[in-house]
């Protein structure tokens, strides 16, 4: 999870049990004691192609200042907070922060796989500037339609969980209790070690994990009679969905029809996998985007009919029309590069007030 509401910082966690949580001081230095522990292993992890990828993960996460916060929602394992609408006082709404609870911090494998995959969101914010077109986001009025803020979403959960597997996969060298703690991800440590032996390359090794990561079923166990699985992927499209849904009403109250409805290009989707690591999206040598992510989320039948009513309730026609995000900040007079730097610089957006209406006087009849 990225972006949060106000009232909300997961799907089922609330800011007044984050709020309760982030003044403690006696949790933030139990937090903070694990994850020195945790950076002394990372930095350990040596990757046999590319090297300290260890150490360059604390480097690159240090430098883009996303900080590290306890809570005591113990239904949260770990979630990335990067924009929340609308912005407190004086703030541009980007809070750049680990939100960690209970459960990551009192084990540490759990610890280290949660610290590695909201890492990587983070990375990817500091990456791709389409991030930073979110309905979350109050410094800007453009943002990214239904349809593609799902996709973006995948494309994130896509790049997070594989490269979680691989530095997980380098961890278990030195750890192999990791071969058990990650049996219940989207990928385990044994099937992205299986996935590098049969490609023989890390690249092509992790553009072939991207494709099925996220195919595997949401809930542990059997289900309920009549109930049809959910893949991780159906999880986040209705979890988009809904967020989306609730979050643009808000800004529709409050901007109304400044906002403007934008969509992805190829190289907006590469952004996101040049966070860290090989990019998943591309093909070893090849400068584009793979045709397979370019394309919009594959989305089961009721989230089909999610997306429509929202897109009708919006009065977005055809998606396949609007400008992209580049399209659209060259009326605007920005840069890609720029749009993103705004939310590490301090910028805050300037409200447009309308100017008053004046009641025009009344002019006394002629005597």
């Amino acid at each position: 999870m990225q972006d949060s509401p106000r009232d909300r910082h997961s799907a089922t966690s609330s800011s007044q049990s984050l709020s309760s949580a982030w003044n403690n001081a006696a949790e933030q230095v139990v937090l903070d004691s694990a994850l020195t522990a945790l950076r002394t292993d990372l930095a350990r992890l040596n990757d046999p192609y590319l090297g300290a990828v260890g150490l360059d993960f604390i480097n690159r996460l240090s430098r883009i200042g996303c900080r590290h916060i306890p809570t005591a929602d113990g239904s949260c394992m770990a979630a990335y907070q990067s924009f929340i609408y609308p912005a407190d006082p004086a703030s541009n709404g980007f809070n750049n922060r680990i939100a960690y609870g209970p459960k990551a911090r009192d084990n540490k494998n759990l610890l280290f796989s949660a610290h590695i995959h909201e890492g990587m969101h983070a990375l990817q914010k500091a990456s791709a500037p389409a991030l930073h077109a979110s309905p979350y986001n109050p410094m800007t009025r453009i943002i990214l339609c239904p349809r593609d803020w799902i996709t973006a979403q995948e494309r994130c959960e896509q790049d997070a969980y594989v490269k979680q597997a691989w530095l997980n996969s380098l961890m278990a060298v030195h750890d192999a209790t990791l071969y058990k703690t990650s049996r219940t991800d989207p990928m385990s440590v044994s099937h992205f070690n299986s996935l590098r032996l049969t490609y023989g390359n890390l690249h092509t090794a992790m553009a072939h994990a991207a494709k099925t990561v996220l195919d595997r079923n949401f809930f542990a166990g059997p289900l309920p009679a009549g109930q049809p699985p959910t893949s991780f992927a159906d999880h986040y499209h209705a979890l988009s969905i809904n967020n989306y849904a609730q979050i643009i009403a808000s800004r529709i109250r409050n901007d109304g029809e400044n906002i403007i409805f934008v969509r992805l290009d190829p190289d907006d989707i590469l952004d996101i996998g040049h966070g860290f690591g090989p990019n998943p999206f591309t093909r070893p040598g090849a400068m584009k985007c793979a045709q397979d992510f370019a394309r919009p989320s594959k989305l089961s039948f009721d989230n089909k009919a999610s997306l429509r009513d929202l897109n009708m309730d919006l009065g977005i026609v055809d998606d396949r029309s609007l400008p992209t995000l580049r399209e659209a900040l060259v009326t605007i007079g920005i840069t890609r590069a720029e749009f993103l730097a705004r939310a590490y610089n301090g910028y805050i957006e300037p409200r447009l007030t309308p100017p008053p209406i004046i009641q025009p006087l009344t002019k006394s009849p002629a005597p």
